[in-house]
């Protein structure tokens, strides 16, 4: 601002006021660049979060269909196994009817003796067969799931709160 040159008395006040306004405008736009320079920096910082957000969201989804994908395969193991122990029992009706063709009591108390004991082996194999793999699925179904969970807890431990 122009200083004002005179003997008037309130050239004086008028400086000061010119002095005041232009320190004013200056500190002023000291400030909106130092806002400026913040929010630039806030933004990044949003951004960053954000894209990290939706990697993470991405992330959590393909384990999510890892896990449904090992979930559907492990169906069809257990599918696969009831079949097979189902034709296991619909192969027994034929030796109910072998004990029914037999004319010696002892032969038929041994026949049924020996079907019970081989019908227990089947069982118990099916039985065995059956809790490994639904194990094995339950694990295969968590792996994934397990993995994603402990990389959203080293991402969210690694967070600065600003």
């Amino acid at each position: 601002m122009t200083k004002v040159k005179s003997n008037d008395p309130l050239a004086a006040a008028q400086n000061a006021v010119n002095d005041a306004i232009a320190a004013a405008q200056e500190n002023h736009q000291k400030f909106v660049k130092t806002v400026e320079a913040k929010a630039g920096k806030a933004q990044k910082v949003a951004q960053k979060g954000f894209d990290q957000a939706v990697s993470a969201h991405h992330a959590n989804i393909d384990a999510l269909v890892a896990a449904t994908m090992a979930a559907v395969d492990g169906f069809g193991k257990v599918g696969s196994l009831a079949k097979d122990q189902i034709a296991q029992l619909e192969g027994q009706a034929g030796d109910v009817k072998s004990v029914l063709g037999v004319k010696d009591p002892k032969e038929a108390v041994d026949l049924q003796i020996e079907m019970a004991t081989a019908g227990h082996k089947q069982f118990t194999a099916f039985a065995e067969a059956f809790a490994q793999t639904t194990q094995e699925i339950a694990n295969d179904v968590l792996k994934p799931v397990q993995a994603q969970a402990a990389a959203n807890l080293k991402a969210l431990s690694q967070l600065k709160v600003a």
